[in-house]
């Protein structure tokens, strides 16, 4: 007798939850608790398909992790009507901040962004090459073109998810705002990348404390958090030393933040703030790249 492969359950199963919660979470409070627990409860499911399906565990953790943040941002705010609610709930991009346009094809992104696709893929060929490679280019060889390949890759999801949704109509804000010119770390995390995220933990974790006078703690506090849920993002996919990396560069880059804080980065010329950004970066990415490549099957390095 045939047997069903798990991973397409698993991510239905998903999807249905993240929308039964996103229809509860406009009711009382008792329903509202009963949509916490459930978004509690998928972050437990990656565990449902097989270790050896790291890949799609890593995947599965992904859509958890965007499922629970799209749902407490329902929990935070007065009820909206049910379709914003399960739209909502189902989007990377927060629509709450998006403008409402005429279906569109934005032809500039979509080309820009098959280009950086496209230029992405030969420096991760050759990162993915590195342990067959003689020492001691291995790790440089891994570090410098994985850094490079992923870069072009986050940028090229950024500008192609921006056509699709201009397709249907809304504008969203650009996840990447050029963050290889920022000039401190706390620019480019800040400012410059993955504007999902950092909105998310600029409501969660900065802004509560900053508005209290301490921002520095809010600061650190949003780092923490960060480090936390990337470091879950790898642990169901390959395990806790590769996660435990993960939250460590995250840690890092606070540590940097309140270094450079104290040293007046922001105030340095721009060449050297660009310098300082670029060498702490370059110094501290293998514990951010070596677990993520793991995830798709690269041998671990570190």
């Amino acid at each position: 007798m045939a047997t069903l492969d798990p991973a397409p359950l698993t991510f239905a199963a998903q999807g249905a939850l993240a929308l039964a919660c996103a229809a509860a979470a406009g009711g009382p409070r008792p329903a509202r608790i009963a949509v916490a627990l459930g978004l509690a409860g998928m972050l437990a499911m990656p565990y449902t398909l097989a270790p050896e399906h790291f890949t799609l565990r890593g995947f599965s953790a992904l859509f958890a992790l965007m499922f629970v943040i799209r749902g407490s941002d329902l929990l935070r705010e007065r009820p909206r009507p049910l379709l914003e609610r399960l739209v909502h709930a189902c989007s990377i991009a927060d629509l709450r901040l998006a403008a409402r346009v005429a279906p569109n094809v934005r032809v500039r992104l979509l080309v820009t962004g098959v280009a950086c696709a496209l230029l992405a893929t030969p420096p991760l060929m050759v990162a993915a090459a590195a342990p067959e490679i003689a020492e001691p280019w291995p790790l440089l060889q891994r570090w410098g073109c994985g850094t490079i390949g992923f870069y072009l890759s986050f940028e090229a999801i950024d500008r192609l998810a921006r056509v699709l949704y201009g397709l249907v109509g809304f504008e969203v804000e650009p996840g990447q705002r050029m963050p290889i010119a920022a000039r401190t770390i706390a620019e480019f995390w800040g400012i410059r990348w993955n504007s999902i995220v950092r909105r998310w933990l600029s409501a969660v974790a900065f802004l509560p404390l900053a508005r209290r006078g301490r921002p520095v703690v809010g600061g650190l506090l949003a780092f923490a958090l960060s480090a936390l849920i990337h470091a879950y993002l790898l642990l169901p996919a390959v395990g806790v030393r590769a996660a435990a990396l993960m939250g460590g560069f995250f840690l890092l880059q606070g540590v940097f933040v309140a270094i450079e804080r104290a040293l007046g980065v922001a105030r340095w010329p721009r060449p050297l703030g660009h310098a300082w950004t670029i060498v702490l970066f370059l110094a501290s990415v293998p514990l951010f790249l070596d677990p993520l490549l793991q995830v798709f099957g690269f041998a671990p390095m570190i």
